[in-house]
Protein backbone atom coordinates (compact mmCIF):
# COMPACT_ATOMS: atom_id res chain seq x y z
CA UNK A 1 0.00 0.00 0.00
CA UNK A 2 1.44 3.30 -1.37
CA UNK A 3 1.94 5.53 1.92
CA UNK A 4 0.21 9.08 1.96
CA UNK A 5 1.12 12.89 2.26
CA UNK A 6 -0.13 13.64 5.74
CA UNK A 7 -1.11 17.51 5.34
CA UNK A 8 -2.61 19.47 8.74
CA UNK A 9 -3.97 22.98 9.07
CA UNK A 10 -1.28 25.72 11.41
CA UNK A 11 -3.05 28.44 11.07
CA UNK A 12 -4.85 30.45 7.79
CA UNK A 13 -6.13 33.81 6.29
CA UNK A 14 -9.65 34.87 7.16
CA UNK A 15 -9.54 37.52 3.70
CA UNK A 16 -7.40 35.41 1.46
CA UNK A 17 -6.56 31.67 0.04
CA UNK A 18 -3.45 31.41 2.28
CA UNK A 19 -3.08 28.52 4.68
CA UNK A 20 -0.18 27.68 6.92
CA UNK A 21 -0.13 24.09 6.99
CA UNK A 22 2.31 21.15 8.48
CA UNK A 23 3.41 18.66 5.04
CA UNK A 24 4.59 15.18 6.14
CA UNK A 25 6.18 12.80 3.93
CA UNK A 26 6.02 9.37 4.55
CA UNK A 27 9.86 8.71 5.05
CA UNK A 28 9.17 11.58 7.91
CA UNK A 29 10.20 14.54 6.08
CA UNK A 30 8.53 17.59 6.97
CA UNK A 31 7.53 21.13 6.18
CA UNK A 32 5.65 24.11 6.55
CA UNK A 33 3.99 25.80 3.47
CA UNK A 34 3.26 27.94 1.81
CA UNK A 35 6.96 27.78 0.28
CA UNK A 36 8.64 28.44 -2.71
CA UNK A 37 10.62 25.41 -5.27
CA UNK A 38 13.75 25.86 -6.26
CA UNK A 39 15.47 24.31 -9.69
CA UNK A 40 18.92 24.07 -10.34
CA UNK A 41 19.24 24.15 -5.97
CA UNK A 42 22.17 23.13 -3.77
CA UNK A 43 21.93 22.30 -0.22
CA UNK A 44 22.26 24.18 2.81
CA UNK A 45 20.14 26.97 1.46
CA UNK A 46 17.25 27.04 2.81
CA UNK A 47 15.09 25.11 0.40
CA UNK A 48 12.33 22.45 0.97
CA UNK A 49 11.31 21.97 -2.26
CA UNK A 50 14.15 20.63 -5.42
CA UNK A 51 12.58 21.28 -8.29
CA UNK A 52 14.18 18.48 -11.45
CA UNK A 53 11.92 19.00 -14.17
CA UNK A 54 13.08 17.25 -17.30
CA UNK A 55 11.37 16.85 -20.94
CA UNK A 56 10.33 13.32 -22.39
CA UNK A 57 10.53 12.75 -26.24
CA UNK A 58 9.43 10.08 -28.16
CA UNK A 59 13.52 10.16 -28.65
CA UNK A 60 14.18 10.06 -24.79
CA UNK A 61 11.89 6.83 -24.27
CA UNK A 62 14.04 5.02 -27.39
CA UNK A 63 16.44 5.77 -25.46
CA UNK A 64 15.06 4.74 -22.23
CA UNK A 65 14.06 1.28 -23.86
CA UNK A 66 17.81 0.81 -25.52
CA UNK A 67 19.74 1.48 -22.29
CA UNK A 68 21.41 4.26 -23.53
CA UNK A 69 19.83 7.14 -21.68
CA UNK A 70 21.57 8.30 -18.44
CA UNK A 71 18.49 9.98 -17.68
CA UNK A 72 18.42 8.16 -14.22
CA UNK A 73 21.70 9.42 -13.03
CA UNK A 74 21.42 12.74 -14.01
CA UNK A 75 18.29 13.66 -12.33
CA UNK A 76 19.51 11.41 -9.17
CA UNK A 77 22.88 13.69 -9.01
CA UNK A 78 20.45 16.93 -8.81
CA UNK A 79 18.90 15.46 -5.26
CA UNK A 80 20.11 17.69 -1.83
CA UNK A 81 19.30 15.99 1.21
CA UNK A 82 16.91 17.48 3.63
CA UNK A 83 14.49 18.14 0.73
CA UNK A 84 12.19 17.33 -0.87
CA UNK A 85 13.37 16.34 -4.30
CA UNK A 86 10.25 16.29 -6.98
CA UNK A 87 11.36 14.91 -10.07
CA UNK A 88 8.85 16.23 -13.15
CA UNK A 89 8.65 14.53 -16.50
CA UNK A 90 7.64 17.17 -19.24
CA UNK A 91 6.02 14.84 -21.65
CA UNK A 92 6.67 16.58 -25.34
CA UNK A 93 4.03 14.47 -27.20
CA UNK A 94 1.45 15.71 -29.60
CA UNK A 95 -0.92 12.53 -28.61
CA UNK A 96 -1.29 10.07 -25.82
CA UNK A 97 1.76 7.78 -25.87
CA UNK A 98 1.07 3.89 -27.10
CA UNK A 99 0.79 1.93 -23.55
CA UNK A 100 4.51 0.59 -24.22
CA UNK A 101 5.78 3.71 -23.92
CA UNK A 102 3.38 4.88 -21.23
CA UNK A 103 4.54 1.90 -19.18
CA UNK A 104 8.39 2.75 -19.84
CA UNK A 105 7.79 6.28 -18.51
CA UNK A 106 5.32 5.67 -15.63
CA UNK A 107 8.31 3.09 -14.29
CA UNK A 108 11.65 5.36 -14.97
CA UNK A 109 9.24 8.05 -13.31
CA UNK A 110 8.98 6.27 -10.33
CA UNK A 111 12.84 5.46 -10.38
CA UNK A 112 14.12 8.63 -10.24
CA UNK A 113 10.89 9.85 -7.73
CA UNK A 114 12.28 10.86 -4.20
CA UNK A 115 9.46 10.96 -2.04
CA UNK A 116 6.68 11.63 -4.07
CA UNK A 117 5.65 10.84 -7.83
CA UNK A 118 4.27 13.59 -9.72
CA UNK A 119 2.26 12.55 -13.01
CA UNK A 120 3.81 14.25 -16.26
CA UNK A 121 2.83 17.52 -17.65
CA UNK A 122 1.85 17.15 -20.98
CA UNK A 123 1.44 19.52 -24.01
CA UNK A 124 -1.76 21.80 -24.50
CA UNK A 125 -1.96 19.93 -28.05
CA UNK A 126 -2.22 16.79 -26.93
CA UNK A 127 -5.46 17.85 -25.26
CA UNK A 128 -7.32 19.37 -28.01
CA UNK A 129 -8.70 18.48 -31.45
CA UNK A 130 -6.43 17.37 -34.15
CA UNK A 131 -8.54 19.16 -36.71
CA UNK A 132 -9.12 22.11 -34.80
CA UNK A 133 -5.54 22.60 -32.79
CA UNK A 134 -7.53 25.13 -30.77
CA UNK A 135 -10.27 23.55 -28.90
CA UNK A 136 -10.15 21.13 -26.64
CA UNK A 137 -11.28 17.57 -27.17
CA UNK A 138 -13.94 14.92 -25.19
CA UNK A 139 -12.01 11.57 -27.10
CA UNK A 140 -8.47 14.04 -25.99
CA UNK A 141 -9.25 14.30 -22.47
CA UNK A 142 -10.86 10.46 -22.08
CA UNK A 143 -7.12 9.16 -23.56
CA UNK A 144 -5.27 11.71 -20.97
CA UNK A 145 -7.10 10.68 -18.12
CA UNK A 146 -6.34 6.44 -19.64
CA UNK A 147 -2.59 7.48 -19.76
CA UNK A 148 -2.52 8.73 -16.28
CA UNK A 149 -4.53 5.67 -15.16
CA UNK A 150 -2.24 3.75 -16.55
CA UNK A 151 0.52 5.23 -15.31
CA UNK A 152 -0.94 5.16 -11.57
CA UNK A 153 -1.49 1.03 -11.81
CA UNK A 154 2.42 1.02 -12.85
CA UNK A 155 3.85 3.07 -10.25
CA UNK A 156 1.61 1.49 -7.81
CA UNK A 157 3.21 -1.51 -8.48
CA UNK A 158 6.32 0.12 -6.85
CA UNK A 159 4.35 -0.03 -3.81
CA UNK A 160 5.21 2.68 -1.36
CA UNK A 161 5.47 6.19 -2.85
CA UNK A 162 2.19 8.53 -2.95
CA UNK A 163 1.33 10.09 -6.27
CA UNK A 164 0.40 13.60 -7.12
CA UNK A 165 -2.05 14.22 -10.01
CA UNK A 166 -1.32 16.80 -12.32
CA UNK A 167 -4.27 19.06 -13.46
CA UNK A 168 -3.77 21.35 -16.45
CA UNK A 169 -5.45 24.72 -16.20
CA UNK A 170 -8.53 24.42 -18.25
CA UNK A 171 -12.15 24.77 -18.57
CA UNK A 172 -13.98 23.36 -15.71
CA UNK A 173 -15.90 20.48 -18.15
CA UNK A 174 -13.13 18.99 -18.20
CA UNK A 175 -10.14 19.48 -15.24
CA UNK A 176 -13.71 18.42 -13.24
CA UNK A 177 -12.86 14.76 -15.24
CA UNK A 178 -9.51 14.69 -14.52
CA UNK A 179 -9.84 15.44 -11.29
CA UNK A 180 -12.66 12.97 -10.63
CA UNK A 181 -10.64 10.16 -11.90
CA UNK A 182 -7.96 10.84 -9.46
CA UNK A 183 -10.02 10.66 -6.40
CA UNK A 184 -11.53 7.52 -7.96
CA UNK A 185 -8.02 5.93 -8.25
CA UNK A 186 -7.04 7.41 -4.42
CA UNK A 187 -5.05 10.36 -5.65
CA UNK A 188 -5.16 13.07 -3.05
CA UNK A 189 -2.43 15.19 -4.01
CA UNK A 190 -2.61 17.66 -6.69
CA UNK A 191 0.16 19.68 -9.06
CA UNK A 192 -1.92 22.66 -11.32
CA UNK A 193 0.44 22.88 -14.53
CA UNK A 194 -0.91 26.76 -15.52
CA UNK A 195 0.95 26.10 -18.79
CA UNK A 196 2.22 29.41 -18.82
CA UNK A 197 -1.19 30.64 -18.44
CA UNK A 198 -1.73 34.06 -16.04
CA UNK A 199 -3.90 32.54 -13.24
CA UNK A 200 -5.72 36.29 -12.70
CA UNK A 201 -6.79 36.00 -16.86
CA UNK A 202 -7.52 32.08 -15.65
CA UNK A 203 -9.36 33.10 -12.65
CA UNK A 204 -12.82 31.24 -12.82
CA UNK A 205 -11.34 28.13 -14.36
CA UNK A 206 -8.61 28.46 -11.58
CA UNK A 207 -11.02 28.68 -8.99
CA UNK A 208 -12.94 26.20 -10.02
CA UNK A 209 -10.21 23.21 -10.04
CA UNK A 210 -9.82 24.15 -6.49
CA UNK A 211 -13.39 24.12 -5.82
CA UNK A 212 -13.75 21.07 -6.98
CA UNK A 213 -10.62 19.65 -5.06
CA UNK A 214 -12.21 20.98 -2.34
CA UNK A 215 -15.70 19.28 -3.02
CA UNK A 216 -13.82 15.58 -2.48
CA UNK A 217 -10.98 16.95 -0.07
CA UNK A 218 -11.00 19.94 2.36
CA UNK A 219 -8.08 22.18 0.99
CA UNK A 220 -6.63 22.68 4.55
CA UNK A 221 -5.94 18.71 4.51
CA UNK A 222 -4.79 19.05 1.04
CA UNK A 223 -1.10 19.27 -0.42
CA UNK A 224 -1.33 21.46 -3.50
CA UNK A 225 1.18 22.37 -5.72
CA UNK A 226 1.10 24.92 -8.95
CA UNK A 227 3.89 25.31 -12.00
CA UNK A 228 4.44 27.24 -14.95
CA UNK A 229 2.20 30.33 -14.08
CA UNK A 230 1.96 33.20 -16.28
CA UNK A 231 2.21 37.34 -15.40
CA UNK A 232 1.45 39.86 -17.94
CA UNK A 233 3.31 40.77 -20.85
CA UNK A 234 2.84 44.11 -21.26
CA UNK A 235 5.95 46.07 -22.41
CA UNK A 236 6.20 48.03 -19.24
CA UNK A 237 8.64 49.18 -16.79
CA UNK A 238 7.40 46.97 -13.84
CA UNK A 239 4.51 44.12 -14.23
CA UNK A 240 3.08 42.72 -11.59
CA UNK A 241 4.39 39.06 -10.41
CA UNK A 242 0.94 36.94 -10.69
CA UNK A 243 2.93 34.22 -11.10
CA UNK A 244 3.93 34.91 -7.19
CA UNK A 245 0.55 35.42 -6.29
CA UNK A 246 -0.33 32.05 -6.28
CA UNK A 247 0.88 31.37 -3.23
CA UNK A 248 -2.35 33.44 -1.77
CA UNK A 249 -4.41 31.33 -3.91
CA UNK A 250 -4.34 28.17 -1.96
CA UNK A 251 -1.03 26.93 -2.93
CA UNK A 252 1.24 25.39 -1.18
CA UNK A 253 4.27 25.10 -3.18
CA UNK A 254 4.89 27.64 -5.95
CA UNK A 255 6.93 25.62 -8.72
CA UNK A 256 9.31 27.57 -11.56
CA UNK A 257 8.06 27.75 -15.29
CA UNK A 258 9.83 25.26 -17.26
CA UNK A 259 7.64 25.63 -20.16
CA UNK A 260 8.18 27.98 -22.90
CA UNK A 261 5.18 30.76 -24.41
CA UNK A 262 5.05 32.13 -27.92
CA UNK A 263 7.29 35.43 -28.35
CA UNK A 264 6.58 38.77 -30.40
CA UNK A 265 7.13 37.50 -34.29
CA UNK A 266 10.13 39.03 -36.10
CA UNK A 267 9.03 41.31 -39.43
CA UNK A 268 11.21 40.26 -42.62
CA UNK A 269 14.31 42.50 -42.61
CA UNK A 270 13.59 43.88 -38.85
CA UNK A 271 16.12 43.23 -35.86
CA UNK A 272 15.84 39.79 -33.76
CA UNK A 273 13.80 40.75 -30.44
CA UNK A 274 16.00 41.24 -27.58
CA UNK A 275 15.01 38.75 -24.99
CA UNK A 276 13.73 40.70 -22.29
CA UNK A 277 15.12 40.34 -18.44
CA UNK A 278 12.76 40.26 -15.29
CA UNK A 279 13.74 40.64 -11.64
CA UNK A 280 11.52 40.19 -8.60
CA UNK A 281 10.99 43.02 -6.80
CA UNK A 282 9.85 42.02 -3.20
CA UNK A 283 9.12 45.48 -2.59
CA UNK A 284 6.27 46.09 -5.25
CA UNK A 285 5.35 42.20 -5.59
CA UNK A 286 6.56 42.91 -9.55
CA UNK A 287 8.86 42.16 -11.95
CA UNK A 288 11.36 44.82 -13.31
CA UNK A 289 11.02 44.57 -16.86
CA UNK A 290 14.60 45.28 -18.55
CA UNK A 291 17.18 43.50 -20.94
CA UNK A 292 20.34 41.68 -20.17
CA UNK A 293 22.90 44.05 -21.13
CA UNK A 294 21.22 46.77 -18.89
CA UNK A 295 21.46 44.27 -15.71
CA UNK A 296 24.61 43.21 -16.23
CA UNK A 297 26.35 46.76 -16.62
CA UNK A 298 24.77 47.58 -13.72
CA UNK A 299 25.78 44.39 -11.56
CA UNK A 300 29.12 44.78 -13.40
CA UNK A 301 29.49 41.52 -14.74
CA UNK A 302 27.37 39.55 -17.38
CA UNK A 303 24.20 37.67 -16.11
CA UNK A 304 23.01 35.21 -18.02
CA UNK A 305 19.30 34.40 -18.06
CA UNK A 306 19.98 31.07 -15.97
CA UNK A 307 21.25 33.20 -12.90
CA UNK A 308 18.32 35.74 -13.19
CA UNK A 309 16.27 33.02 -12.91
CA UNK A 310 18.04 31.23 -10.10
CA UNK A 311 17.75 35.41 -8.27
CA UNK A 312 14.61 35.18 -8.88
CA UNK A 313 13.38 32.14 -7.16
CA UNK A 314 15.38 32.62 -4.68
CA UNK A 315 13.92 36.26 -3.86
CA UNK A 316 10.50 34.68 -4.15
CA UNK A 317 11.45 31.91 -2.16
CA UNK A 318 12.44 34.66 1.10
CA UNK A 319 9.18 36.47 0.53
CA UNK A 320 7.47 33.15 1.06
CA UNK A 321 9.29 32.56 4.03
CA UNK A 322 8.74 35.76 5.55
CA UNK A 323 4.64 35.60 4.98
CA UNK A 324 4.06 32.60 6.57
CA UNK A 325 4.73 33.32 10.08
CA UNK A 326 2.43 36.16 9.59
CA UNK A 327 -0.62 34.24 8.48
CA UNK A 328 -3.24 34.01 11.69
CA UNK A 329 -1.10 36.80 13.11
CA UNK A 330 -2.01 39.76 11.20
CA UNK A 331 -3.87 40.42 8.32
CA UNK A 332 -2.50 39.30 5.18
CA UNK A 333 -4.56 41.09 2.77
CA UNK A 334 -3.64 44.64 4.56
CA UNK A 335 -0.01 43.08 3.94
CA UNK A 336 -0.54 41.85 0.31
CA UNK A 337 -2.13 45.43 -0.52
CA UNK A 338 0.54 47.81 0.79
CA UNK A 339 2.48 46.50 -2.07
CA UNK A 340 3.04 49.03 -5.32
CA UNK A 341 2.32 46.45 -7.59
CA UNK A 342 -1.18 45.48 -5.88
CA UNK A 343 -4.18 47.23 -7.40
CA UNK A 344 -7.82 46.61 -5.91
CA UNK A 345 -8.86 44.63 -8.88
CA UNK A 346 -6.07 41.81 -8.20
CA UNK A 347 -6.69 42.45 -4.99
CA UNK A 348 -10.76 41.29 -5.51
CA UNK A 349 -9.45 38.76 -7.48
CA UNK A 350 -7.53 37.08 -4.96
CA UNK A 351 -10.42 37.65 -2.53
CA UNK A 352 -12.33 36.07 -5.14
CA UNK A 353 -10.50 32.74 -5.16
CA UNK A 354 -10.68 32.75 -1.61
CA UNK A 355 -14.30 33.15 -1.26
CA UNK A 356 -14.99 30.98 -4.58
CA UNK A 357 -13.32 27.43 -3.06
CA UNK A 358 -16.01 27.82 0.24
CA UNK A 359 -13.51 26.36 2.78
CA UNK A 360 -15.13 25.21 5.53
Amino acid sequence: MAGSIRVREQARDDELGIIRKKVVLPDGFEFESPSRSIARSSSGLGVVVNEIPRQITPETVTSLESGTSSLLREIKSKFIPDALNLSIFDLKYDSVPPPTAIRTIAHYLYSVSDKVVTLPTVKSGLLKDQATSSTLSDPRITSYIGMMKLMIDEIRAGNGKPVIGTIPLIPAKFSRQIIRAYFDEGVEAFAIDAGTKDIFINEPDFRLILSEINQNKPINETFIYACNLGFPQFQKEYVRADDFLGIFAYIDVLGGTFKTRGGPMNLPGSQPSQPRAKKFLRERYAYEISDYQTLSQAAGHRISPAELANLNQRLQLKEADHVRPLIGGESIRKYVSEKPAIDPHSLNLLMSIAKGVGLR
